[in-house]
C-alpha cells in the first residue's frame, strides 16, 4: 500500500489512495456515492431453469447458449457472444426428452452483458406457443406446497 500523500494540507485516509472517494474539509465539490436500489416489477414471473438453446440470426448464424431462466415472454441465455441491442433472432429451446426444440422465429435481443443475453419473444407460432405454456405451468409452484 503506498503511503499517504499530503493533498491540501491534510494526510489524505488510505481509503482515498485505492480509489475511493474522500471529502476533505473545505472540498465541497467531493461528495460521497450514493446508492439505491431499483426494484424491477415483471409482467411475467422468470423461472430457474437449465436448457441448451440455439440463437440463429438471418438463418445463417447460429450459436449454442445456456438458458439461465424462462417466462412466458423471453429468457436470459448465457453465451459466448455478444450480440447488440436490437438484434432481431430466432432461438431454439431444447427441452430435454423432447425430439423437437420449443422455436421461437421472432425475438429481439433487449440487454447483453456480464449476466447473459436478454431475449423478448416478440411472437411465437400457436403450437410452439402452446408448449412453451406448458413447460411454464410445469415450473411454477404449486400451490400449498411452498
Amino acid at each position: 500500500m503506498p503511503d499517504n500523500k499530503r493533498l491540501n494540507g491534510t494526510t489524505a485516509p488510505p481509503r482515498y489512495l485505492e480509489g475511493f472517494p474522500a471529502t476533505f474539509p473545505g472540498d465541497h465539490r467531493l461528495e460521497k456515492p450514493t446508492q439505491s436500489t431499483v426494484m424491477v416489477t415483471r409482467k411475467h414471473p422468470r423461472f430457474p431453469v437449465s436448457l441448451s438453446s440455439t440463437l440463429v440470426h438471418q438463418n445463417h448464424f447460429r450459436h449454442t447458449g445456456s438458458v439461465l431462466d424462462l417466462s412466458a415472454k423471453g429468457c436470459r441465455v448465457e453465451s459466448l457472444i455478444s450480440p447488440f441491442t436490437g438484434m432481431q433472432i430466432a432461438i431454439q429451446l431444447h427441452i430435454p426428452g423432447e425430439p423437437q426444440p420449443i422455436l421461437i422465429d421472432n425475438a429481439t435481443v433487449r440487454w447483453s452483458g456480464s449476466a447473459g443475453i436478454g431475449v423478448e419473444f416478440l411472437t411465437i407460432a400457436a403450437p410452439q406457443q402452446d408448449r412453451l405454456s406448458l413447460m411454464i405451468k410445469q415450473l411454477q409452484p404449486k400451490a400449498g406446497l411452498q
